[in-house]
């Protein structure tokens, strides 16, 4: 009889060891996660309380250390992947302008329906922790 020693093993047959319960502990601790210092940022984007039809979203960071993120705003709602810390953000829409007679379609242009304060000359600003996160942006055009 074995007595009252109690012998754990490995469905191989191999006894666990301490080490291999650590490292299962440290992976549990540590998450999933992908390790490239980005987290999931979506949200919305209104402007004038209707939702930005066709636009893009940019996040630059705060330091200027990590690269920037940008994505379409579809039906007012984006996704993507963004670096954590504070980004500042940029949204943009523009609309194009009707082609006049004889002009080519490479030539077409636009006008930005974004104030300059949401783009260009931003006053928006995010910060995007580890997980996921939720943003909402109400732009107002006047």
């Amino acid at each position: 009889m074995a007595g009252d020693e109690h012998d754990e093993r490995r469905r191989n047959g191999e006894p666990v060891r301490a080490k291999d319960c650590i490292w299962l502990i440290l992976l549990v601790l540590c998450g999933c996660g992908s390790g490239d210092g980005a987290a999931d940022v979506s949200g919305e984007v209104t402007l004038d309380g209707q939702p930005l039809t066709d636009g893009v979203i940019h996040f630059m960071p705060v330091d200027g250390k990590s690269r920037t993120a940008s994505t379409f705003v579809r039906d007012g709602h984006f996704q993507t992947r963004v670096p954590l810390g504070k980004q500042r953000v940029e949204i943009s829409c523009v609309k194009a302008q009707p082609l006049r007679p004889g002009q080519a379609a490479d030539s077409a242009t636009g006008a930005e329906i974004v104030p300059a304060k949401y783009n260009t000359k931003s006053e928006l600003h995010a910060d995007v922790n580890n997980g996921a996160n939720k943003l909402r942006f109400e732009l107002s055009g006047k």
